[in-house]
């Protein structure tokens, strides 16, 4: 059996120190071919809906951890939304979110920050059309509330619906 050198022995524990403190980056698959990291995880985590109206047949799943408890959720999550907005920029159109399951603290012992998201990709055009759509209707309903708290009469909620709707 061959002796190694205190030295080599250093070499070899930094390398393998660093090989396994590296971040892995699964690449980004459809989801109704993969399941979700989380699923089969120990450590608690929330999960939120943000467009239920997209269909899952045409979503993708990305995820991502950091290496160590230093990292911020908030900043695994920029990386993956990177990651879904790349992939989609590379077809030509922009990423458009179904929900997010993000890491519960505390981060420590190995429950290191995570993030997946379940994206599609969408045209440009559509995601313009209903984000003015979406934020149209939620100024119609501020309005209304405004009106049925009799801060608005119903002359100057006509005239601000109006402004909306000819938008």
């Amino acid at each position: 059996m061959m002796k190694l050198s205190f030295f080599q022995v250093a070499v070899l524990v930094t390398f393998l120190i660093s090989l396994g403190g590296c971040a892995k980056y699964p690449t980004i698959q459809k989801t109704s071919q993969t399941i979700s990291p989380f699923d089969d995880s120990m450590f608690d985590s929330q999960t939120t809906i943000i467009d239920d109206s997209i269909d899952e047949e045409d979503t993708y799943r990305v995820f991502r951890q950091a290496a160590t408890g230093y990292i911020s959720v908030e900043t695994t999550r920029q990386n993956a939304l990177k990651a879904a907005s790349d992939f989609c920029d590379s077809y030509g159109k922009k990423a458009v979110l179904r929900s997010e399951t993000k890491s519960v603290p505390p981060h420590i012992l190995g429950n290191f920050p995570r993030v997946e998201l379940i994206f599609a990709c969408v045209s440009t055009r559509q995601t313009m059309e209903e984000t003015y759509n979406i934020d149209k209707y939620e100024q119609l309903e501020k309005l209304k509330n405004l009106l049925d708290k009799k801060i608005l009469t119903q002359q100057e909620f006509e005239a601000e619906k109006a402004k909306i709707l000819s938008r």
